[in-house]
């Protein structure tokens, strides 16, 4: 038995499924961003509640007892900083918040050729770097910088990570070389320690937290597993796992999601505006290609 958390902009979704990929149980809950003053941000505690509330739910009213593993993923770009006590500082900025455009301007070299996309604002880099300008108590306080898939895992008991393909969202990723990037770093002087060790996807990254485990009524030592994007999780669940293969997937935005044998960071690949991210099959990358409305507009 196993169990699988998706956390998304809207809400968020925990299903558990035997070994032949049946889905036994499942619950969901809704929440939604804040807007104020032209802002918009994410209460990532709220999001930590309401994944913790469908643990609960789901040891309520399904036998976890057989359950192995847990793994979680999330959307992109966001974060959440946290102190040394694991407290959330600060709500997280979204990716549509204008915020990081003058402190990504300030950056030089050439990004793309290290990180694979396009320098944009909505990358976790950018908000990091306004968060250190404007609110440097909050950067001062901060003791890890989670993507939105780690920090549920860490809440739940895990180290301090980021598997490779949600750190191809941060714009610090060296996405040949699969570490973050010195150079980066030090051109936005940002503090390493802030980030999280770097794991494959599928990496067992620690034990559910005995505490959590007795209030949700798991089992003791499940294993807590290292996820990933959204993006190349959906499309490793729809079977693209090698080159030649696409997803075409529809939550709040549409996104087509090729694969590829070999990173493709090239000139047609940076005026077409298309990243290169680590797939979570290994040895493979993955592209973006979406449209952050046809979701919304859908539904």
């Amino acid at each position: 038995m196993f169990m699988g958390i998706d956390v998304g902009s809207s809400g968020c979704k925990v299903s558990v499924i035997d070994a032949l990929g049946k889905e036994l149980s499942f619950a969901k809950r809704e929440y939604s961003f804040v807007y104020e003053n032209g802002t918009c941000e994410l209460d990532a505690s709220l999001v930590w509640d309401s994944v913790l509330s469908c643990l609960c739910e789901l040891g309520e009213k399904t036998d976890l007892s057989a359950l192995q593993t847990i793994s979680v993923t999330s959307f992109g770009e966001m974060f959440v900083l946290l102190d040394e006590n694991k407290t959330v500082l600060r709500r997280a900025i979204s990716y549509e918040d204008g915020r990081g455009k003058e402190e990504l301007a300030t950056l030089e070299g050439d990004l793309y050729a290290i990180t694979g996309a396009t320098p944009d604002a909505m990358y976790a880099l950018p908000k990091l770097m306004w968060i250190k300008k404007n609110e440097p108590e909050v950067y001062r306080q901060a003791a890890h910088l989670c993507m939105f898939a780690d920090f549920i895992l860490l809440m739940l008991g895990g180290c301090h990570h980021t598997d490779y393909s949600l750190a191809a969202r941060t714009l610090m990723f060296d996405v040949k070389n699969k570490c973050w990037s010195d150079r980066i770093l030090a051109l936005a002087s940002i503090d390493k320690a802030l980030l999280g060790e770097l794991v494959p996807s599928g990496t067992c990254v620690g034990r559910v937290d005995e505490g959590i485990a007795k209030r949700a009524k798991l089992p003791a030592n499940v294993m807590l597993l290292a996820g990933g994007h959204d993006q190349p999780c959906a499309a490793l669940g729809a079977g693209v796992i090698r080159g030649g293969i696409a997803l075409d997937g529809m939550g709040s935005n549409e996104c087509i999601v090729p694969a590829f044998s070999t990173p493709m960071i090239n000139e047609e690949m940076r005026r077409s505006n298309l990243v290169c991210v680590p797939h979570i099959v290994p040895n493979t990358y993955v592209t973006y290609a979406f449209n952050r409305t046809a979701g919304s507009l859908f539904r």
